[in-house]
């Protein structure tokens, strides 16, 4: 088996064994990092063929990453949930804020 998909099943494995843990930003990190170990990978692939092992390895790392996505999901609708609660708070506090120039006269006329 390549170091390459080695490396990629041993982060993957990192990334399930933390996924409650991980921030944001941190899964984001890890999965650039395995981004990077796919296209290497796939680089590796065009020069020589995998082998049945190497196939069956990266389809055991593939069917796991069902749990994957579904944290990077709840992680933005998190997100979109607070964008939204923070868009309406901004929004219902600018009703309350004066919208007039301080130093404007207020005429009055009589009928």
């Amino acid at each position: 088996m390549s170091d390459s998909i080695r490396l990629l099943e041993e982060l993957s494995e990192d990334i399930q064994s933390r996924l409650g843990a991980l921030t944001y930003e941190e899964l984001s990190e890890l999965m650039d990092r395995r981004q990077i170990i796919v296209d290497q990978i796939e680089q590796e692939a065009s020069e020589s063929p995998l082998t049945e092992a190497e196939k069956q390895c990266i389809r055991a790392v593939i069917g796991r990453d069902t749990t994957i996505q579904v944290r990077i999901n709840f992680l933005r609708n998190e997100a979109a949930h607070w964008l939204k609660q923070r868009n309406q708070a901004k929004a219902q506090r600018s009703v309350y804020e004066t919208a007039y120039t301080p130093d404007a006269y207020l005429m009055d006329s009589r009928k």
